[in-house]
């Protein structure tokens, strides 16, 4: 697009300005504001960016766009990290691009710049945090405010904007005129939706102040106000990119907006809303002197750390479809699995140092990994190897090397800190939800999954999240699976839930379909034999490697080292040699040398640091007589924290931690003066805390030291577990403030007020059970404790509590007259919760000393042997079979209530029990094979089969029941279990390709089977309608063949008219050999041809083509036999197929309505205008009487359809008859 001068600077250090954008139409734009462009220049080693360089005025300018498919503020910071790495001399940044407005103050085609006021930065960066009511905002971060020099000439712009007026139409006129092809990028879309009608084109608003930026998209404009609000009212812009660069990259960031952030996407906004935005970026970098340049200090020199920051990236990088995941598909991957692995990348390889890590990259091993499919690396290394930051940097590698969305990528990291999170389902679920995302909408088998169980409150089995998976890998070409730290995966309690267990799955979708495997761990000898066979590499810090950290950090230690060049050397040649190729090593020294202010102590602290792995205790040793020989205030406030931290039941949050340590017993209310200060708390524990940023959770450096601590937990910290439980205590005891009237009101105000209570309420009993059990029978009441679904129940006692927590002496010391059967809100016993947490001994004393009600349900019809049976506590389930085994008619309730909550194991063992009735019929009138089956439980249904016991045919037409009901909600693959399905002819394999064809396939061939009528309908619906609406073929000549009628109406609308409607041609053909009949009416009157051009929605999923329309044309009556609408329809017919001859000769006849509409409310103008037809829509308009306001169903007009057509010629033709 841009020609080449003939100018060509020979040196990186030119350029003094750095240009980033996110998108290809962003890059353009800002090529085209280049007043020259200048020759490339060698890449820089390892450097992923590709620049375009060039010149606006006297500055000279380096322009980089993020790689295609890679959004969100992440992303933005690799490319800026890299550029400043590549060109050290960069003092300015502009991030340019579009972004979505806050109306009523912002519309469409607008320029926001961030700008700092009202106590806000330019830009902030925010976060929706997850929790069961939905999300809260959190503020997670700023953006660096720009150079003065550059705050300064946008304050210059903006005064002689007041004066003089912009030049941005100058500037889009110059590029108009430079680059033809470039017009749609300068011309300013006419009045649309949302767009006022009255825009001056030569005023464009430019408004400064706040922008909020986040990773993801906003498509909601309720979500849009909340952020707004949450913000003061202050937000301008909202948009994916400038937070990424917090700490990085000092910019200014400047906005065209190309949408509201809401559901109504302007995509014809964008092209325009791009170049005007680098045409004010263009403005702002000529009104910056030379001068005003060379005195600014470098990026590189401002940040010297940034080159630690090679990227932050996200859970997944999203490819170009990510940005349009909607609200209901994040609501589905949220449901799948809560687990985000990108913020842990995120973390990790925010500490990464540039350059280190490429051993691995060019390792032989490696890179036959990375180019082969069903390939396995397994790396071990030493503890503090730095297996973790190598884990990154090969996800982040692959990231760069992924241009589409035909490879797909998934990780986890494993966190001996996140053991209650770590099941063999709930990781294959996160690698599903990963993989999911990153596709361009969400498999059909996951929307499948979450329509079938989440209505039910059930989450999808181990099995059937593998099948899931290995039907999501199929959609790529080649799949990489990462997994970090095996070693800190333990074995759940519950078995075949572990490690184990997920690496047998991983290697059998290994198998099947040949993902590449990436696995670190400890040497560990257990997890070694998994992976014998396949190709092994060491992890450990390398030389060069090592001396990048040392340099990098060089600057952390005293003026007494860096003032001494010899002394330095020996620092770098001690720590190369005490190292042993473990990276935390050199973390330890460094940290230990900090408080050295002379020659001979740096010495005499080196000479004392053991080597090897035995460097660990040494350290941790050291770092804790360090914190013992502080003062009073310092060693209390430094042990606290560490204990906290090091034995909370989970990961706390920094205000969480601040909150537990004010928690002090004997209090009353939580006063804010109480809390520490961060800082504070970090300092005094001497580099043995670290905060998480991007997951907001305040942690231990390092897993060996949470590993030191256990070891030595009595000799530092022997009351750890009482002081956790006294500090839980006393938050509950606080509780919150009693206005807080709902769920999200409750969360609101206990994060406001008392950030520990939730955390409290979750695990006091854990704590608890470490000390005196006696003084918890002293308690306050529980009632305010407990959590807000529950606070208003007066039933809700601590007793309950007891069983959650298995706390047996409470139960012993409770009144004897005390109501141990006693129900909760949601109808559960002390013995439920017990059940459920599997607590053996607490529920033989309630079972066998105090003889409680084993039987009762709660509100969903759970009883405490089901919350036994569904969290893997068989032992308890066969205690509680023994006492109601005799009870014959509450086991057959039992067993439905199984089969209702997809319990296998409960359901075998209640087979077991002779007197039970399998076939027995529920209140419903279904039998236990009927309702697994009507659910589309497809493994519990053979579960019933395989036993021998279930009759499937119990009923006179069951299987044809449930096959139609299944596959009305959905469910996939349940005939073929029970059907002998007949094979596909071979010329009709093709037809077997998609999923959800093989599906249907096995539900209607069941009919095939079943000697029922195939003419009886089900719920107005009959077998060969249902064929037809998924356009099987195979099926629909299958079911006339058998006698289906394909001339019925039982739903209003003939088979031919549902395969005309669903775009289905294969389908029309057969039916019409069959003898379906084309000039059959509906029941409103239409014939299918005229559902055949109907639109319901702009983006339907297939149309028919041209010949098969043509078929069911030709199939018909002569259009002259039914005048009035015959005419209609042959003239909505050629519009449609663009026979300008057709439509030329019905209009000179005058017989057919010119504004005649099909059943979805189309006219031919519409027709024509949507396929295209630019001959068609000239002749229409031609006439004058082609209603150019003519809403149909959606509430569009014919201009709409124009616009949306892409066809040039058409849009000019309705600009000219005023149509937009």
């Amino acid at each position: 697009m841009v020609n080449q001068d003939t100018k060509v600077l020979i040196s990186r250090d030119d350029y003094t300005i750095g240009w980033v954008c996110a998108l290809s139409i962003e890059r353009t734009a800002a090529m085209a504001m280049l007043d020259d462009t200048h020759s490339d220049l060698p890449k820089t080693e390892n450097d992923p960016n590709t620049y375009t360089l060039g010149s606006i005025g006297p500055h000279n300018i380096v322009i980089a766009c993020l790689p295609i498919g890679r959004y969100g503020n992440n992303s933005a910071a690799t490319v800026a990290a890299w550029m400043v790495a590549s060109f050290p001399k960069v003092r300015a940044g502009l991030l340019v691009g579009i972004g979505g407005g806050i109306p009523p103050t912002v519309q469409l085609g607008d320029i926001v710049v961030s700008t700092p006021g009202n106590s806000y930065p330019g830009v902030v960066q925010w976060d929706m945090g997850k929790t069961e009511s939905g999300g809260l905002l959190k503020h997670t971060g700023s953006l660096n405010n720009p150079p003065m020099e550059l705050s300064t000439a946008v304050s210059k712009l903006e005064s002689l904007h007041q004066m003089k007026g912009s030049r941005i139409r100058e500037f889009l006129d110059h590029v108009e005129l430079k680059y033809p092809r470039l017009k749609p990028f300068c011309t300013r879309p006419s009045s649309f939706p949302s767009a006022p009608s009255d825009c001056s084109f030569a005023d464009i608003p430019i408004h400064y102040g706040l922008i909020a930026s986040d990773n993801n998209v906003i498509k909601d404009a309720g979500l849009r106000d909340r952020i707004n609000e949450h913000f003061g009212g202050h937000v301008l812009c909202v948009e994916m990119e400038a937070a990424g660069l917090k700490d990085n990259f000092p910019c200014l960031v400047i906005r065209g907006i190309c949408d509201l952030a809401d559901s109504n996407k302007a995509d014809e906004w964008k092209k325009y809303a791009a170049t005007a935005a680098a045409a004010h970026g263009k403005e702002i970098i000529l009104a910056l002197q030379v001068q005003d340049v060379e005195r600014m200090n470098s990026v590189k020199h401002i940040l010297r750390g940034l080159q630690r920051k090679i990227e932050t990236i996200e859970e997944t990088t999203q490819n170009v479809f990510s940005r349009q995941l909607d609200e209901q598909d994040q609501k589905i991957l949220d449901w799948l699995s809560p687990l985000e692995p990108g913020m842990t990348q995120s973390d990790y390889l925010s500490k990464v140092i540039p350059g280190t890590g490429q051993w691995l990259l060019s390792d032989v091993k490696f890179c036959q990994w990375k180019n082969n499919n069903g390939e396995t690396l397994f790396c071990q290394g030493m503890q503090g190897a730095g297996k973790s930051f190598i884990t990154s940097i090969a996800i982040d590698h692959l990231e760069s090397l992924v241009k589409d969305g035909d490879v797909g990528i998934a990780y986890i990291y494993c966190s001996y800190q996140t053991q209650h999170e770590q099941t063999a389902r709930g990781f294959l679920a996160t690698l599903l939800k990963q993989l999911s995302r990153r596709l361009s909408s969400l498999p059909k088998i996951v929307k499948t999954l979450y329509d079938t169980l989440c209505l039910t409150g059930l989450l999808p089995s181990l099995d059937q999240i593998s099948d899931a998976l290995q039907q999501t890998v199929k959609s790529y070409s080649r799949v990489y699976i990462l997994i970090d730290a095996l070693d800190e995966y333990q074995e759940d309690q519950r078995p075949g839930d572990g490690w184990q267990r997920f690496l047998r799955e991983l290697f059998e979708l290994q198998d099947r379909t040949g993902v590449n495997i990436f696995a670190t761990s400890r040497p560990i000898t257990v997890i070694a034999e998994k992976f014998n066979g396949k190709e092994t590499l060491e992890i450990r810090a390398r030389t060069e490697d090592i001396m990048a950290y040392i340099d990098q950090n060089m600057s952390r230690l005293p003026g007494s080292i860096q003032r001494k060049s010899k002394l330095q050397d020996d620092v770098r040649s001690w720590i190369l040699n005490s190292v042993d190729g473990m990276f935390l090593i050199a973390d330890l020294l460094f940290n230990s040398l900090i408080d050295k202010m002379t020659p001979q102590t740096v010495y005499k602290s080196l000479e004392n640091f053991p080597k090897g792995e035995s460097a660990y205790n040494v350290a941790y040793e050291r770092v804790m007589s360090r914190i013992e020989a502080q003062l009073p205030g310092f060693q209390h406030l430094a042990k606290q924290t560490i204990s906290f931290i090091a034995y909370a039941k989970r990961r706390l949050s920094p205000r969480e931690l601040q909150h537990a340590l004010a928690a002090r017993a004997g209090t009353e209310t939580f006063d804010e003066n109480e809390l520490p200060d961060l800082d504070d708390m970090i300092r005094t524990c001497v580099g043995l805390v670290t905060i998480d940023e991007h997951r907001n959770v305040i942690r231990l450096v390092h897993h060996t030291a949470q590993e030191y601590f256990d070891k030595n937990r009595r000799r530092w910290f022997p009351s750890a577990e009482s002081e956790m439980a006294r500090a839980c205590i006393t938050a509950l005891s606080f509780g919150v403030p009693t206005h807080a009237d709902d769920w999200l009101h409750y969360r609101l105000e206990s994060e406001k007020y008392n950030s520990f209570y939730c955390y409290s309420v979750r695990f006091w009993g854990d704590h608890a059970l470490y000390y005196a059990k006696r003084s918890l029978i002293d308690l306050p009441p529980v009632r305010p404790w407990i959590p807000y679904t529950k606070r208003n129940s007066p039933e809700f006692s601590r007793l309950h509590l007891a069983g959650y927590f298995g706390i047996v002496s409470l139960i012993q010391r409770s009144n004897v007259k005390t109501n141990l059967n006693l129900q909760d809100t949601d109808g559960r016993t002390i013995l439920s919760y017990a059940c459920q947490r599997g607590h053996k001994a607490f529920v033989r004393t309630l079972l066998h000393t105090y003889r409680v009600e084993v039987t009762t349900k709660d509100v969903s019809d759970r009883t405490p042997i089901l919350y036994a049976s569904q969290n893997g506590h068989n032992d308890i389930v066969d205690e509680i079979l023994q006492l109601i085994g005799h009870c014959k008619s509450y086991c057959q309730g039992l067993l439905n209530v199984a089969v209702r909550w997809d319990d296998g194991i409960l359901v075998e063992k209640l087979l077991e029990i002779e007197e039970l009735d399998p076939n027995a019929k529920d209140d419903y009138g279904e039998t236990l094979f009927e309702l697994a089956w009507s659910m589309g439980n497809m493994k519990m249904a053979g579960r019933l089969f395989l036993s021998g016991k279930a009759d499937i045919h119990a009923r006179p037409g069951s299987v044809k029941a449930v096959c139609l009901k299944a596959i009305r909600v959905g469910h996939s693959n349940i005939a073929k279990y029970f059907c002998d399905i007949p094979e596909p002819n071979q010329g009709d394999e093709h037809l077997f390709d998609e999923e959800e064809r093989i599906r249907d396939v096995g539900f209607l061939s069941a009919f095939l089977k079943d000697e029922i009528n195939p003419n009886t309908p089900y719920y107005g619906e009959t077998a060969l309608g249902i064929a037809a609406g998924v356009g099987n073929k195979v099926i629909v000549c299958a079911l006339i063949n058998r006698g289906a009628d394909p001339n019925t109406l039982p739903c209003g609308q003939t088979p031919l008219g549902i395969a005309a409607i669903n775009g289905h041609g294969d389908a029309i053909n057969e039916l019409l050999k069959g003898g379906a009949d084309p000039n059959m009416k509906d029941k409103d009157g239409f014939r299918p041809i005229c559902w055949a051009t109907t639109r319901l929605h702009y983006k339907m999923k297939q149309e028919l083509t041209d010949d098969a329309y043509k078929l069911l044309l030709e199939a018909g009556e002569p259009f002259e036999k039914d005048e009035v609408q015959g005419y209609n329809e042959r003239l909505l017919s050629a519009s449609w197929l663009g026979q300008e001859d057709v439509v030329r000769e019905l209009l000179k006849a005058g017989k057919a309505d010119i504004n005649a509409r099909n059943p979805g409310g189309q006219t031919p103008l519409a027709l024509a205008a949507l396929k295209g037809r630019e001959t068609v829509v000239r002749l229409l308009l031609d006439t004058g009487r082609a209603d150019l306001h003519a809403r149909d169903k959606r509430g569009w007009v014919p201009s709409i359809y124009g616009y949306k057509s892409q066809n040039e010629g058409i849009r000019e033709m309705f600009k000219k008859h005023n149509g937009l």
